[in-house]
């Protein structure tokens, strides 16, 4: 009797922790399509979609939709007059969800791959990703500026969500 009632926690307990890995997967694969979404429309230079799914904070502390696509339509213009444009970007799988109040986060790497005169570069970095609804929905940062910038926007970002080491960037030349 004791051997089958443990069998049945068990196999219990076994079929919950896979209901949650199985969440974590589904979770991982929406924050993976999004994240997508934000890279795509940073190389195609669609930044009104590219702001949309930024976090609602950044885009303020940049101050507005409409100042965030004008100073990266700007921006991107400058770099293309000098022989530098976006190029492709590869989007790796995201790391486990960490929870956090009713907030989940999760770390998306990326590679960007840039055309320069005469070169290619290409750089690794990661966007934060924030879901408050239980990871249906998903808006991202950049890592780039480093931890204690990003905790201005993100003021909740667990201390468990380990950011990877910077690397610096590899140059092919052509």
């Amino acid at each position: 009797m004791i051997i089958r009632f443990s069998i049945a926690c068990l196999a219990l307990t076994s079929g919950i922790a896979l209901g949650a890995r199985a969440e974590d997967i589904d979770v991982k694969k929406v924050a993976k399509a999004k994240a997508e979404e934000v890279q795509t429309a940073l190389v195609k230079g669609e930044f009104e979609k590219l702001v949309d799914l930024t976090h609602p904070k950044a885009v303020e502390l940049l101050g507005g939709k409409e100042k965030m696509v004008a100073k990266m339509t700007k921006e991107i213009k400058e770099m293309e007059t000098k022989g530098f444009g976006f190029k492709s970007v590869k989007i790796s799988d995201p790391s486990d969800p960490v929870q956090m109040g009713k907030q989940l986060y999760l770390l998306v790497p990326f590679s960007l791959e840039l055309k320069a005169p005469n070169a290619r570069i290409i750089t690794k970095s990661s966007l934060v990703g924030v879901s408050e609804d239980g990871g249906k929905t998903w808006v991202f940062v950049d890592i780039t500026p480093g931890r204690d910038k990003i905790k201005e926007v993100l003021p909740n970002l667990p201390d468990s969500l380990v950011f990877p080491k910077a690397e610096p960037p590899t140059i092919i030349k052509d």
